[in-house]
């Protein structure tokens, strides 16, 4: 019996079958097109929609076959594909490892990791609500990265890993489960790190029993045998950027299993024709944003009081922030509750008007003043300013960044460019609670 591969997952599958189904519609357009131009339909856009669809191919066929060969050279070594990983770095990394060998592969995937990557992509581990209380830990796993202090790093990676795996697995099953339990079943349904071929085949390697001392350097994160002292040479980069790849390869898995899409789902039903040219230019535009991106900071040059005629574009991230803070001033918790993260709380987002109340009870918003404006990842927003409140009739100020994602209408995590984005507040307690700024 075959091994089941990525490819046959149903969304590469869907991508493909869509894919097929244009090139046949491609090939009827000279039959269709005085009948569409009749109906005046605009034949120049649907053209100009097959010119993307032969730009997108060689994607599309990457996206098909990278992944299981990726997978099948890399795995028995520590690394897997997932769904955030860049395809033309999995790409090289094959082509090195059939030409040059693993050790000049390996040395590639390893430089992919920057400091700089690692930080953003622990930005995207806000997706995940059993991570949030670990973020504090992180950042400073990375700044020991950062610092090439991996000795410190690996094992703080890695007990996050086991930890968020953990708490996920317990509320789910009602019996916790870690990364390195081999009883924990990390595969997930229509997933390309949680396929069969990934998260647990990362998992047992990880958790290879170590039973004797091995003081020579390592190129494997084993957990047994780096927290229980047994393999004293991981203190190197390969071995830390192992340890991140595994825990942002765990990241699909969870946020699946957090939303209760680990089994199979019904099919959605078939888009129109219309529909499938639309997602081809948004796909389009999204790589292009993607690939073109890069961190933004505005400097306001004159005083940007939160006030009730304020001049900030509807829809951008600074008007839903006011917007928020005008209705604190009103204490108006129960729509004040439509502006927060749907990741706060796990989703309960029925429960934020009391929480809000409670929280907010003792202190009055008086005035928040924006000094600048940080666009630090393609979802995130950061906006620096001074806070004022009274708090027992006493005024008080304090330098505060509110930190804003870019979500869809239901919650999950969007784009800033994509049409169903809108912005929420990551923090209940915006006075309190988030990161106090020297802006």
């Amino acid at each position: 019996m075959n091994e089941p591969q990525i490819k046959d997952i149903q969304s590469i599958k869907k991508i493909l079958d869509d894919h097929k189904s244009f090139l046949l519609l491609k090939k009827s357009m000279f039959f269709l097109r005085p009948i569409l131009r009749l109906i005046r339909v605009d034949v120049n856009k649907i053209d100009g929609a097959f010119e993307k669809l032969k730009e997108m191919e060689p994607q599309l066929i990457k996206l098909a076959t990278i992944p299981d060969k990726f997978n099948d050279t890399f795995a028995k070594h520590g690394w897997i594909m997932y769904e955030m990983m860049d395809l033309e770095v999995a790409e090289k990394a094959i082509l090195l490892a059939k030409n040059d060998g693993l050790e000049s592969a390996e040395r590639d995937l390893t430089d992919y990791y920057t400091p700089e990557r690692v930080k953003w992509k622990l930005l995207t581990m806000f997706g995940v609500k059993a991570f949030w209380p670990r973020m504090d830990l992180a950042n400073k796993a990375l700044t020991d990265y950062t610092e090439e202090r991996y000795h410190a790093c690996v094992p703080v990676v890695l007990a996050l890993l086991d930890g968020m795996v953990n708490e996920i697995h317990g509320k789910r099953k009602g019996v916790r489960r870690g990364f390195s339990s081999d009883e924990a079943d990390l595969e997930a349904w229509d997933s390309i790190s949680a396929h069969s071929k990934g998260l647990n085949e990362l998992k047992r390697i990880f958790n290879t029993g170590r039973y004797s001392t091995v003081a020579d350097q390592i190129t494997i994160p084993y957990r047994n045998g780096i927290l229980h002292g047994m393999d004293l040479g991981y203190d190197n980069k390969v071995v830390a950027a192992k340890a991140w790849a595994a825990l942002f390869a765990a990241r699909e898995w969870a946020m699946k299993a957090e939303h209760g899409l680990l089994e199979a789902q019904p099919e959605e039903p078939k888009k129109t024709w219309k529909e499938l040219f639309s997602v081809i230019a948004e796909q389009s535009q999204v790589k292009k944003f993607h690939e073109e991106w890069t961190p933004i900071e505005r400097i306001l040059d004159k005083d940007n009081f939160i006030s009730d005629n304020n001049g900030f574009d509807v829809g951008s991230p600074e008007h839903t922030l006011a917007e928020f803070l005008l209705l604190l001033k009103k204490c108006n918790y129960g729509k004040m509750g439509n502006y927060l993260s749907r990741y706060i709380n796990g989703h309960e987002w029925k429960a934020f008007p009391a929480k809000l109340r409670g929280i907010y009870c003792e202190k009055a918003f008086s005035s928040f003043t924006i000094v600048k404006i940080v666009e630090t990842a393609p979802s995130i927003t950061m906006i620096c300013g001074v806070m004022n409140y009274f708090e027992k009739d006493i005024l008080a100020s304090k330098r505060k960044t509110i930190r804003l994602m870019a979500e869809t209408a239901v919650g999950d995590m969007a784009l800033r460019i994509t049409r169903e984005t809108v912005w929420r507040i990551m923090d209940m307690n915006v006075i309190d609670n988030g990161v106090i700024d020297d802006c």
